[in-house]
């Protein structure tokens, strides 16, 4: 089994409102998943109704 080199990381996505984070982080969350990683998104915006996926 291939080590992976992402396991156990936290990646923050950061920027100006619309400019596309939640979609970035759940395109990112799909992927990462894909390839057998855990992921677990947390929307800390208060104003967003949430992430779902």
């Amino acid at each position: 089994m291939a080590e992976k080199l992402l396991a156990g990381k936290r990646i923050g996505v950061l920027g100006k409102g619309g400019s596309g984070k939640s979609t970035v982080a759940v395109l990112m969350a799909r992927a990462l998943r894909g390839c057998g990683y855990q992921v677990c998104i947390l929307d800390a915006d208060s104003t967003n109704a949430g992430i779902h996926y």
